[in-house]
C-alpha cells in the first residue's frame, strides 16, 4: 500500500513539474509591473526572477493596460507573449524606449487591440498576430510598419511618428490615422503618398503631411469622416470632411 501511495505521489509531482514552465525574466520596469500584478506567478531563483508561463493568473488574463508613469527608460516587453488569452494591451509613457530585441517578440494569438502611446520604437513594432483588429502606435518615433499587416485589421492609427512609406492596407480596414509624419529635421514631413485605400474605409485622417495627391478614392459611405485641408483633400466631397480634434482618440475607437 505504501509503495502504491509513493508511486501516486511521484506521478502527481511529475505532472505538476510538467505543467510548471518557468523562464528567467530580464530586469526592467515592465517585468517589475508584471510581478506586482501577478506575484504568485514569479519566483526568485538566486538573484533573478523567473516567471511561470503556465500560471493561471497570466494565461487567463484578457486585459493589460499599463498607464503612463509605470514604465520608464529603456525596457522590453519580454513575458507578454505568454498571456495566452490576452485581448487588450496598451502601454503609455513619455520617456519609454523599447529595447533592441523587443521587436522580435510575438504578440499572443488572441490579441485584438494593441496600443503604444508615447513609446519610442526605434527597431519597429513587435511581431503582430493574425486576428489583431486595432493597431495603434501614436506619438512616438516609429519609422516603418511591417510590410504585411494582418487581414483582420480594422483600425490603423500611427499619427505623430516618422513613417515615410505606408504598406499595403488590409482590404477591410475601416479607419486610418496617419497625420503628422515628421522628419528628424524640425518642421519637415516625410509622408508624401498614401497606398491604395480599401473600399471599406469609413474614416481617414492624414493631415500635416507632404501629400501632393491622393490615390483613387473609394466610394465614401454616408458616415465617412475625413479632414478638411487645402490641396489633395479638395477631392473629398465637402459634406464629408467634418471631424473634431485629432487629439480626441475616442472618436476613432481607441
Amino acid at each position: 500500500m505504501k509503495k502504491i501511495l509513493l508511486i501516486l505521489f511521484l506521478f502527481v509531482c511529475l505532472i505538476n513539474e510538467g505543467k510548471a514552465q518557468t523562464v528567467p525574466m530580464p530586469d526592467g520596469f515592465f517585468q517589475d509591473h508584471l510581478r506586482n500584478l501577478y506575484p504568485s506567478c514569479f519566483t526568485l531563483v538566486g538573484a533573478q526572477w523567473h516567471m511561470d508561463t503556465a500560471c493561471n493568473a497570466i494565461t487567463s488574463e484578457d486585459t493589460l493596460a499599463i498607464p503612463a508613469g509605470v514604465v520608464f527608460g529603456t525596457t522590453d516587453i519580454e513575458g507578454l507573449q505568454y498571456f495566452d488569452n490576452l485581448k487588450y494591451f496598451s502601454m503609455k509613457g513619455s520617456n519609454v524606449e523599447l529595447s533592441a530585441f523587443s521587436h522580435l517578440i510575438s504578440m499572443p494569438s488572441s490579441l485584438e487591440y494593441f496600443w503604444f502611446d508615447g513609446v519610442s520604437t526605434p527597431n519597429g513594432l513587435p511581431v503582430l498576430n493574425n486576428g489583431l483588429r486595432t493597431l495603434a502606435s501614436t506619438r512616438g518615433d516609429l519609422r516603418f510598419l511591417p510590410s504585411t499587416l494582418p487581414d483582420s485589421l480594422r483600425i490603423l492609427a500611427v499619427q505623430d511618428n516618422q513613417i515615410s512609406v505606408l504598406p499595403s492596407l488590409p482590404q477591410f480596414l475601416e479607419r486610418l490615422l496617419c497625420s503628422n509624419q515628421r522628419g528628424v529635421a524640425p518642421a519637415t514631413n516625410v509622408l508624401t503618398a498614401l497606398p491604395t485605400l480599401p473600399a471599406s474605409l469609413k474614416a481617414l485622417h492624414c493631415s500635416g503631411n507632404a501629400l501632393s495627391a491622393l490615390p483613387p478614392l473609394p466610394p465614401w459611405p454616408s458616415n465617412f469622416h475625413g479632414h478638411s485641408q487645402a490641396g489633395p483633400w479638395s477631392q473629398v466631397p465637402s459634406g464629408q470632411k467634418s471631424l473634431g480634434s485629432q487629439g480626441d482618440y475616442s472618436q476613432w475607437g481607441l
